[in-house]
């Protein structure tokens, strides 16, 4: 019977006449579509804050010196990567047999994003503990560096 026959029959026998009852689970349904889709749009807002990629924002990036922008992009941690004078220096202390330290790979992808030219990269990899201190340039920046097994590499780069 469709509410239209129970009216009909509810005036016929002098009842009153029931206002039509709308199921509650569509209420819920409707408003658990609605709470999904707002929290849908909050996770992805959140999302797009949180996970954003680095110098994504304009002109995020000025003033920022190429040794801080190299020491960001291979995410290097504070401690054995310390950028000083401003941003026209950065220490890298690699790791040794005895040390701890950024490995041969961090030190690598530093000196890439440098466009550090592959004879200076050589000249480090070949440096021995009795070379002493060494030092390279190349466009603007100078690099000065020690090897010892035991301590690893350390490399000064100044930027002018």
């Amino acid at each position: 019977m469709n509410y239209g026959q129970l009216r009909a029959l509810a005036e016929s026998l002098g009842e009153p006449v029931p206002a039509p009852v709308q199921p509650i689970w569509k209420s819920k349904i409707v408003a658990a579509v609605v709470g999904g889709v707002l929290l849908f749009g909050a996770g992805v807002g959140v999302g797009a804050l949180i996970f954003r990629p680095a110098g994504d924002g304009a002109g995020e990036e000025k003033g920022k010196s190429s040794l801080v922008l190299a020491k960001e992009k291979c995410l290097l941690g504070s401690g054995d990567a310390r950028v000083g004078d401003g941003g026209k220096s950065l220490i890298l202390d690699g790791g040794g047999e005895e040390d701890s330290g950024l490995t041969s790979m961090d030190i690598r992808c530093v000196l890439e994003e440098l466009k550090t030219p592959d004879h200076v990269v050589s000249e480090m990899s070949s440096t021995r503990a009795l070379d002493g201190k060494q030092a390279a340039q190349w466009g603007k920046i100078r690099a000065s560096w020690t090897y010892h097994p035991d301590q690893g590499l350390d490399l000064i780069l100044v930027s002018d």
